[in-house]
């Protein structure tokens, strides 16, 4: 349960959803380049600050069943989220970003197409979410990120993922840690699966398996 229930359980879960995402939003190297600073309609209140991420996931609302979705931006009030599945202000989310991990909070906004996610959190779990969102902003800007595992590896405590052949084979796994050019994957039974050297895709992004381990491999991406 992401809250305690005390008194007025909704207005406790928005004033710590505000707190938490603007938490996050202050601990991402967040640099001018990355701002999406155009038109948006007047009605979404964090239009002046909010970054891209264009990531895939999961999400579920309320005791909902869990959907595919699209996480678009990441602002101070939170992921702005696409789905076929809307929600209302205050709805308990869960959502897991594919390279990032689960993420939990409540709805704090809604518009036609998509709603926002205020991110709930302990400090240790933003701090891990805002390193792993950093790397993603870096990827997806194109920066450059030094190559060397050992000092870019970021840990991902098993964030799900799915990882498929050339032939159309989907496999769930989970992710240990990614860099900018491989991943260490937990594979489970479906580890025998696979042959060094085999190409793959990690969640659309392609690449070959290098390395096995116990109950898992490591990849390279192209």
């Amino acid at each position: 349960m992401l809250l305690d229930e005390t008194a007025n359980p909704l207005a406790t879960a928005a004033e710590r959803a505000q707190a938490d995402s603007l938490a996050l939003w202050q601990s991402l190297i967040v640099l001018p380049d990355m701002l999406n600073l155009g038109a948006a309609p007047a009605h979404i209140p964090y239009a002046a600050k909010r970054c891209g991420l264009d990531l895939a996931g999961r999400y579920r609302i309320d005791d909902g069943n869990e959907i595919a979705g699209e996480f678009l931006e990441i602002s101070p009030i939170g992921l702005r989220v696409r789905g076929p599945e809307s929600a209302h202000p205050g709805s308990r989310c869960a959502a897991n970003l594919s390279f990032v991990g689960v993420v939990e909070g409540v709805v704090v906004h809604v518009s036609q197409s998509s709603f926002v996610l205020g991110v709930i959190a302990p400090q240790r779990r933003l701090r891990r979410l805002a390193k792993r969102l950093n790397w993603q902003l870096r990827r997806i800007n194109n920066e450059d990120v030094v190559e060397n595992r050992s000092s870019e590896r970021i840990e991902m405590n098993c964030a799900s993922a799915s990882i498929e052949t050339f032939d159309g084979q989907i496999y769930p796994c989970e992710i240990f840690d990614i860099s900018r050019s491989g991943a260490a994957l937990q594979l489970g039974q479906s580890a025998l699966r696979f042959s060094i050297g085999q190409p793959v895709k990690l969640d659309g992004r392609p690449g070959r398996v290098v390395r096995y381990f116990a109950g898992g491999a490591a990849i390279k991406f192209d």
